[in-house]
């Protein structure tokens, strides 16, 4: 799976129905493990980097617009 498709899907079955401020860096964290479980990239310092801002700005948009979150990702 590729990295587009697997950040929105651990956002969305992980975080949806949260407030943002309810989300713990420990609940991100799990997040991003679950995502490099899925997807097929090299496990560098900048991918990582750039897996955890994907995360956190998906989960930004749903807690903020669910329904822009599932028109943009999906």
């Amino acid at each position: 799976m590729n990295v587009f498709d697997a950040v929105p899907m651990i956002v969305k079955e992980q975080f949806e129905g949260y407030d943002r401020e309810e989300i713990t860096p420990k609940q991100i964290s799990y997040a991003n493990h679950r995502v490099w479980e899925h997807i097929t990239m090299n496990d560098t310092p900048e991918n990582r980097s750039i897996v955890n801002t994907m995360i956190v700005n998906g989960l930004t948009l749903l807690c903020n617009d669910p329904k822009k979150f599932n028109e943009v990702m999906f």
